[in-house]
């Protein structure tokens, strides 16, 4: 019965990596997800082969288990390691002159698990059943080190990653954490504390905690659609409104200023397709929709209505395939307001020039009382009239002549 149970919840693991690997497969243009694919094709191989070993009594058969389980642990860490790089961002860490770093020690590890029969290094088998287990040999430990030395690098990055990030990346670095704390935690237990005669390594019945938690992160937080590809182009303290999408249409990051501009929280909008983060913004959507830049986008995002330029940017992988593109608006409703007055104020200039010209025009002024007669037929003072067709303004007095006409005896001062 024990060992029934134990075959099945080794299967189980094997089917949730298989799917997740799967998945991962089929988006090869999103970085990351090819070594994780390969990561859970480790996985798989590992908890499958285990169960075939458990599952045959038999010297052949319990041979054929370690020899597919080892490929497996050969493989996850240096795979892991491969994610880790791509997902913070890394990815160009990979070359030509580092890979084979990275492949070589698995490579030879399986090489020595095949020809084990040949030389021990590896290991030993001991017992049967449940009991069954491995004296563990020089070539083990040479992969153990490795195995942990990848998982360690993994952490660091990982851990960089989640402490300067926003609050989903922060989730989701968190989540792949203790997905991949939860099975080497449970090795280096096993290895450093257990009786291998007495325990069954735990290690690969942990992996079906880490498929469930690798799955809900999938689906929760798009472990694979929301990694932080445009993270580098984002500044955090820009005035401008920065809102990055991926190509399947799923919101990827938001700077402050965007969570401030439309009154969005970053971790719920992260993650939504656009026509569910921007839906109260129709006119914004479409522009989104068609990334076509706009030198002026009207956005009811205040009372009044604020102007925006809007600016679109592509972002590509290391193979310049597209992943992602940008939009930033750029708030230009003081631009807008101050055009806005300088052509109220040509408008009144051109207006005055207008009334200045016609001033220049034949007037018809009566030769006795000096009036001016209007378009409309009426007379008006002089004053009265330039005052109606300019800016003038008008102060009154007496020049000498009149002042001696009107007021006889006095001396009026001849200065200006």
């Amino acid at each position: 019965m024990r060992d029934l149970i134990a075959i099945l919840t080794l299967e189980l693991a094997a089917v949730i990596s298989l799917l997740l690997a799967w998945a991962a497969r089929r988006r090869t243009k999103v970085p990351g997800a090819i070594p994780f694919a390969a990561t859970m094709g480790g996985v798989a191989a590992w908890t499958l082969g285990v169960a075939f070993g458990m599952a045959n009594h038999s010297r052949l058969g319990a041979a054929i288990g370690t020899d597919v389980s080892f490929v497996g642990v050969a493989t996850v860490p240096a795979a892991w390691l491969a994610f880790a790089l791509e997902y913070t961002g890394r990815g160009r860490w990979l070359s030509r002159r580092t890979l084979p770093w990275l492949v070589a020690p698995p490579v030879l590890a399986v090489l020595l698990v095949i020809t084990n029969p040949v030389h021990s290094l590896m290991y030993r088998d001991v017992g049967s059943g449940l009991a069954r287990h491995q004296v563990r040999g020089p070539g083990f430990w040479g992969l153990a080190a490795f195995c942990y030395l990848c998982s360690f690098l993994a952490l660091v990055l990982l851990v960089e990653r989640a402490v300067r990030s926003g609050p989903l990346y922060r989730r989701q670095a968190a989540l792949i954490l203790v997905s991949a704390l939860v099975p080497w935690v449970a090795n280096a237990f096993y290895l450093f504390v257990l009786d291998p005669a007495k325990h069954l390594d735990p290690t690969p019945f942990t992996f079906t905690v880490t498929g469930s938690l690798c799955a809900w992160g999938l689906f929760r937080y798009g472990l694979l659609d929301i990694l932080p590809v445009a993270r580098a182009a984002v500044i955090e303290h820009m005035t401008d409104a920065l809102v990055v999408w991926n190509e399947q249409g799923r919101v990827v990051d938001l700077n402050p200023a965007a969570t401030r501009l439309f009154r969005l929280a970053a971790a719920q909008t992260i993650g939504l397709p656009l026509e569910e983060a921007f839906a109260p913004w129709p006119a914004l959507l479409g522009h989104l929709r068609a990334a076509t830049p706009q030198p002026e986008v009207t956005l009811a995002v205040t009372d009044p209505a604020r102007h925006f330029d809007l600016q679109f940017f592509g972002v590509t992988d290391k193979q310049g395939n597209p992943v992602a593109r940008v939009a930033v608006l750029r708030d230009i409703t003081e631009q807008k307001l101050a055009s806005l007055e300088r052509q109220t104020l040509i408008q009144e200039l051109q207006t005055a020039l207008a009334n200045v010209n016609t001033l220049s025009e034949l007037l018809p002024i009566c030769a006795g009382c000096k009036k001016i007669r209007d378009d409309r037929g009426y007379w008006n003072q002089v004053e009265t009239y330039l005052q109606q067709r300019s800016r003038f303004r008008f102060s009154h007095g007496l020049c000498p002549e009149c002042a001696r006409k009107y007021f006889p005896g006095t001396e009026p001062s001849e200065e200006p």
